[in-house]
């Protein structure tokens, strides 16, 4: 199995990331981006994705044969951030070269014409930090200052695709993070009834900036797992966003 593991701030190759199958001592450090791992037999199997200062990643793998690079093991990992933060990050395959990411709420829209809108005093705050336009991504659209909303604060976040295939997509998928954790992962083949405008919209995720909470999801099928600094555990997908323990939140001044 070969992966590559990016920054999802930047976009960036990451190196010194560990990466291991859950429940043995199989592993490997990413060098230069990228890592191989020897696999003993096939099946379902569950990576572990780690690093000092980033949210620890879990994701399940099909694996049927070989893995390459730039298939089912590729990640992007999130850095820590405050409970107040989020960051969704798009991947999908080479085709087509670009997808829009858009988050909307009240008159702000943040999306490849406006990548920065909101901020100050309650108001929620929208950075389109990666507009990738060449196909795989990680295209990524950050959030901060929620909690304290007033006003319009349902934040609407969605995919949009020009060639209007959106459906046929079956490798896009959007993970969210938040604090220390991973608040969920969406797949678009999981999710088919939130697909409109003929097949050019995708209506992932929404939300509540006045709660800090998802208010609304495509599918409760996905990954949700909290990661309080050094400790995982998994979440029931009623309740995605637990509050973070105060002897466990991060300090103040850990930003973006």
């Amino acid at each position: 199995m070969k992966g590559q593991v990016k920054d999802a701030r930047s976009g960036a190759l990451l190196n010194g990331v560990t990466v291991r199958i859950e429940g043995t001592s199989n592993s490997a450090t990413v060098q230069s981006g990228f890592f191989t791992l020897r696999i003993q037999a096939l099946g379902d199997e569950t990576l572990v994705y780690e690093r000092d200062g980033y949210i620890t990643l879990k994701k399940r793998v099909s694996i049927s044969g070989n893995v390459n690079s730039g298939g089912a093991a590729d990640v992007s990992m999130s850095p820590a951030m405050r409970n107040d933060e989020w960051r969704a990050v798009l991947k999908w395959g080479s085709s087509p070269r670009d997808l829009d990411t858009y988050a909307e709420w009240g008159s702000k829209k943040v999306y490849y014409g406006a990548k920065s809108q909101g901020g100050g005093g309650n108001s929620p705050r929208g950075v389109l930090e990666q507009d990738v336009t060449s196909g795989h991504g990680p295209e990524t659209l950050y959030f901060s200052n929620l909690g304290s909303c007033t006003g319009a604060c349902d934040i609407k976040y969605t995919i949009k695709d020009g060639s209007k295939k959106m459906l046929s997509l079956g490798e896009a998928e959007v993970t969210l993070f938040t604090g220390t954790k991973v608040a969920g992962s969406w797949k678009i083949k999981d999710c088919p009834s939130s697909v409109s405008s003929g097949g050019s919209l995708w209506h992932v995720f929404t939300l509540d900036a006045k709660t800090n909470k998802v208010k609304w999801a495509c599918s409760s099928a996905g990954l949700i797992q909290t990661s309080y600094l050094n400790h995982t555990t998994e979440l029931n997908s009623t309740n995605p966003t637990l509050p973070i323990p105060e002897k466990h939140k991060l300090p103040r001044n850990i930003r973006r």
